[in-house]
């Protein structure tokens, strides 16, 4: 096929250069949220930006990495654990001060970036370039972003999802490169895992997710990447067995397993943690199917059984999914055992 006929082959969206889907996505983002940009520093804020000492001078850089983030505002009573997400705040505040709208713009714009990621990562699995581009839109334009998007405090989501998003692409890149690039490729791959780790605790599944994502690659295991692509899986999972360790021995700043001090009987029930985690389920369904009532910090709401149409519709999700991924999983084992097993 002449290379004009093959273009002529592809469609709109893929004869697009991929800088000017990026910058459709950075001014879609930017119109949606434009109401806030020009909002004021709100609730959290003040104690990670506006009353955080740590944050005015960038010598304090190495502080973050032993300090609970609101240390520097001289409270003690937090656990929580973020320093790449207090370096962003303090190289902000090195070269804007307190400008509000510089600290809005950021998160927007990596939610923008992080909408443009997952257009790529969905092609890749070989899915069409419409499928892709709408689900990017979708993931950059439900209201169910706004708190992470909008709030400032909230940096730590759409900077820690950069670092993960951009992990998978470039570990699932590349493959003509030299041994050397490659090594550094997965190199760089394993680094930005760790600084999502470094930015939020819940990123810590980041090794989790190279795997899932990999599941395509499994059934050509003569690929010469096959075992570095799975060592890097490996050391991903270690690295986050590791931070995991740390934050619950010599990063753990209350000594309890919460992020914050405060008992409740939540916190100090695990069966009514476990019975509400599944019972809320049907929460985040609604808040995806019909984004509605997005307010900040709802009323926290105990379920002390599953046994009720909230807790089983949660209860069967989460088979639903387990049972999905173990038998995507044990598909792709036959695939890659049956030319040893003949």
């Amino acid at each position: 096929m002449s290379k004009n006929k093959k273009n002529k082959s592809r469609s709109f969206i893929d004869r697009l250069p991929k800088k000017y889907i990026l910058l459709s996505f950075i001014i879609i983002g930017v119109i949606a949220y434009s109401s806030v940009l020009n909002g004021e520093f709100i609730f959290d804020d003040e104690i990670l930006i506006l009353r955080n000492e740590s944050i005015r001078s960038l010598g304090n850089i190495p502080k973050f990495f032993s300090d609970s983030i609101t240390s520097g505002a001289f409270i003690d009573s937090g656990n929580f654990y973020r320093p790449i997400q207090m370096i962003a705040y303090s190289v902000l505040y090195s070269l804007f001060r307190t400008d509000s709208f510089i600290f809005h713009l950021l998160p927007v714009v990596l939610h923008s970036f992080n909408a443009f990621f997952v257009f790529l990562l969905i092609k890749r699995l070989k899915i069409s370039s419409l499928a892709a581009l709408v689900a990017a839109l979708l993931f950059l334009l439900h209201p169910v972003q706004t708190q992470a998007v909008a709030y400032i405090s909230g940096l730590a989501d759409p900077l820690g999802l950069f670092f993960l998003l951009s992990s998978l692409l470039i570990l699932s890149g590349e493959k003509s490169l030299s041994p050397i690039k490659k090594n550094l490729q997965y190199a760089l791959g394993l680094f930005l895992i760790l600084l999502a780790f470094l930015t939020k605790e819940s990123f810590v599944v980041g090794g989790l997710l190279l795997a899932i994502y990999t599941f395509k690659d499994w059934k050509d295991k003569t690929h010469p990447e096959f075992q570095i692509r799975w060592l890097t899986i490996l050391f991903s999972v270690i690295l986050g067995g590791a931070y995991l360790l740390a934050r619950a021995t010599i990063l753990n700043f209350t000594k309890g397993f919460g992020l914050a001090t405060v008992e409740t009987t939540y916190t100090q029930n695990i069966w009514l943690r476990v019975s509400t985690f599944i019972s809320v389920i049907w929460d985040y369904f609604l808040l995806l199917v019909f984004p509605k009532d997005l307010y900040y910090e709802k009323p926290l709401t105990i379920f002390s059984t599953i046994f009720s149409l909230r807790g089983l519709f949660g209860l069967a999700t989460i088979v639903s999914l387990l049972t999905g991924t173990i038998l995507g999983f044990t598909k792709k084992t036959i695939q890659f055992l049956s030319p040893a097993l003949g």
